[in-house]
C-alpha cells in the first residue's frame, strides 16, 4: 500500500522534501512534477494568501492501491475538495466523476483518508482557508456554517454549474499561462465563493423542502440529458414524459437542486460554453452564437453581457491583455 501526504503542504520547502521521495523531480516556478515505480504527480501550488487561503491542484497517476492521507489541525481552518474526471474513494463513499457528490468540505476531526485504487488517478483541487474567508463570503450566516456538519467533520456537496466551470477553466486554460498567479489565484476565489455560497443556500432551502438522494440523482440524470443536448435540447414535455414527472414539479424540483430552471441552466451552459470560445478561439461572434445555437448573434451578446457583466468582444480584449 503507496501512502501520500500532500493536501496540507503549503511551502515550497515541504513541498521539496515530499518530492525527494520520487525517482525523477521537475520543478518550475510554482508547479511540481514527481515520477517513481509508484506513479506520477503533479502538483500546482497556489500560496499567496497564505493562511487565509491555499489551494493545491493536483494530479496523480497510481500503479498499486494508493492511500492519500490529511489533517486539519485547527479549529478555525477548514479543507474543501474538489475532484474532477475521476473519482476516489472516502468511507466507503465513491466521489467525483459520474456521482452526485463531487465535492467535500472538512473541518477538525477524524483524518482524512482517500483512497485511490491501483492503475487509476485522482485529478482535483484542494482549497485550504481560515473561518476569515468564511466571514468575508458569508458574513453573519458564517456564524451558523458549524451546524452543517452534524456530528461529523466532513459534509458531502456536489458540484453546481458555478463551481464546474470555474473548475474547467482553471485547468484547461489557467495552468498553460506560467506566472500568471493573480489571474489563476481569482478564479480560485470565486471557486470557493461558489462553493461556499451554494453550501449556505441549500442550508436555507432545506430548512423548507428536504429532497431525498434519489430525487437529487433523477435530477443529476435530467442535467445530464440537457448538457448532452445542447444543440437539440429536450423540451420541458419530452423531460417530463422521459422521467414521469408532471412539468410544474420538474421545473420546481430542478431548480431546488441547481438553482436554475431547466431552460435557464440550457442557457447559461451555452454561455459558459461560449465564454471559452470567446477566450481560446479567434471565431466571429457571429460564428460562436451560430456554432452554440443561440438565435442571432446580438441576442447572444445581450445574454452574454447580463451573464458576465461585459460584452463577449471586450472580454476577450481584457483576457488577451491579462495573458500578454
Amino acid at each position: 500500500m503507496n501512502k501520500h501526504n500532500f493536501i496540507s503542504l503549503k511551502k515550497a520547502s515541504e513541498l521539496e522534501a515530499y518530492f525527494n521521495q520520487f525517482t525523477k523531480i521537475v520543478q518550475r516556478e510554482n508547479f511540481y512534477s514527481g515520477y517513481s515505480d509508484h506513479g506520477t504527480c503533479n502538483y500546482w501550488l497556489f500560496n499567496e494568501m497564505e493562511t487565509i487561503l491555499n489551494t493545491v491542484l493536483f494530479e496523480f497517476h497510481v500503479s498499486q492501491n494508493t492511500v492519500i492521507e490529511d489533517e486539519i489541525k485547527s479549529d478555525n481552518q477548514y479543507l474543501a475538495l474538489f475532484i474532477w474526471e475521476s473519482n476516489v474513494y472516502f468511507k466507503g463513499h465513491c466521489i467525483g466523476e459520474g456521482e452526485n457528490v463531487k465535492s467535500i468540505l472538512f473541518k477538525k476531526g477524524d483524518e482524512i483518508k482517500l483512497d485511490l485504487k491501483e492503475n487509476e488517478h485522482i485529478k482535483g483541487i484542494a482549497c485550504s482557508f481560515s473561518d476569515r474567508l468564511l466571514h468575508h463570503v458569508l458574513k453573519e450566516d458564517a456564524l451558523y456554517f458549524s451546524n452543517l456538519f452534524d456530528d461529523k467533520p466532513y459534509l458531502f456537496h456536489t458540484m453546481n454549474q458555478e463551481m464546474e466551470h470555474c473548475i474547467r477553466e482553471i485547468f484547461s486554460l489557467q495552468i498553460d499561462i506560467p506566472g500568471k498567479f493573480g489571474f489563476k489565484s481569482s478564479k480560485i476565489i470565486e471557486l470557493i465563493t461558489h462553493f461556499l455560497v451554494n453550501i449556505n443556500q441549500r442550508r436555507k432551502e432545506s430548512k423548507e423542502k428536504y429532497l431525498t438522494i434519489d430525487v437529487r440523482e433523477e435530477m443529476l440524470e435530467v442535467k445530464k440529458m440537457i448538457i448532452s443536448n445542447l444543440m437539440e435540447p429536450p423540451t420541458l414535455k419530452e423531460l417530463s414524459r422521459e422521467f414521469g414527472i408532471s412539468i410544474p414539479k420538474l421545473r420546481k424540483t430542478f431548480r431546488s437542486v441547481y438553482g436554475l430552471t431547466p431552460h435557464q441552466f440550457l442557457i447559461r451552459e451555452r454561455l459558459f460554453k461560449t465564454r471559452r470560445k470567446v477566450f481560446t478561439t479567434s471565431l466571429s461572434m457571429s460564428e460562436i452564437s451560430d456554432l452554440l445555437g443561440f438565435a442571432d448573434s446580438s441576442h447572444f451578446t445581450k445574454l452574454y453581457k447580463k451573464e458576465f457583466g461585459n460584452a463577449p468582444l471586450r472580454e476577450r480584449k481584457i483576457q488577451h491583455c491579462k495573458i500578454a
